[in-house]
């Protein structure tokens, strides 16, 4: 990447978290949900966030509520399943994700990772399972100045002494926002988009790796991570995300 490119990107973020500290200054902290002053996400609207409803299989699109890859489709899927919380067309789970992402309030982060652990089945755990979260390129991570998936990943290690590993697979190129893609769209964007950091080998071999992100659509950001996990010896891949877009 030329120093160019750096200084923009660099410049990008600083005027982004510029924008939204001086409309912090106008427009008071206020709820996603209800729009109470002083908190990003009250208790009560955090009581609200329904459970997901929109699970099916990534693979043949058969109702599967509980891991996203169904039985059948086991076998034809990097990605050993996904354990989601809830639907991104839910107004408030969706606002704070959005809130988190794109206007830069690191804080929801800490009022959306709770959820992420009543949904983390108890048979995950043990002594092969480590956790990570889907990377960033360096020049998204620096214009938002942290990476999500890593705010969310690092408190559920914590909570279930899991090892975590913000480093594993890292992007290698920069790549168009999912956001606004087709599905083959999304493939294509992100095909040999992530590579295994050197020496990440030992780290991963024969473990069950814990796949922390926000958002999962096609999944086709997590079985890209999780093709190149196998390929590096992981055992198996799961996903832990907040939400279930569509």
């Amino acid at each position: 990447m030329s120093l160019v490119s750096l200084t923009v990107a660099t410049i990008m973020g600083l005027a982004s978290r510029t924008l939204f500290w001086l409309e912090d200054l106008i427009f008071p902290i206020s709820c996603v949900g209800c729009g109470e002053e002083g908190i990003w996400l009250c208790a009560e609207c955090l009581k609200k966030i329904g459970r997901n409803q929109n699970c099916r299989c990534l693979i043949c699109n058969r109702a599967d509520h509980e891991t996203a890859v169904c039985q059948h489709c086991r076998g034809k899927s990097d990605l050993d399943g996904a354990m989601i919380y809830g639907d991104y067309d839910d107004n408030i789970l969706g606002a704070a994700i959005h809130g988190l992402k794109y206007k830069y309030v690191k804080n929801l982060a800490e009022c959306l990772y709770p959820l992420l652990f009543k949904i983390l089945n108890q048979e995950m755990l043990g002594e092969r399972t480590i956790i990570t979260g889907v990377p960033l390129h360096p020049r998204r991570e620096r214009m938002r100045d942290f990476n999500q998936a890593y705010l969310l990943a690092r408190p559920v290690a914590d909570n279930f002494q899991l090892d975590f590993y913000p480093g594993l697979i890292r992007r290698r190129r920069f790549t168009t926002s999912q956001m606004t893609l087709s599905r083959e769209e999304r493939l294509k964007n992100l095909a040999s988009a992530f590579e295994l950091m050197s020496g990440r080998e030992k780290i991963i071999e024969n473990k069950k790796i814990i796949l922390v992100d926000d958002v999962l659509t096609t999944g086709s950001t997590l079985q890209e991570c999780a093709r190149v996990l196998k390929a590096g010896g992981a055992q198996e891949v799961w996903g832990l995300v907040l939400a279930r877009g569509k």
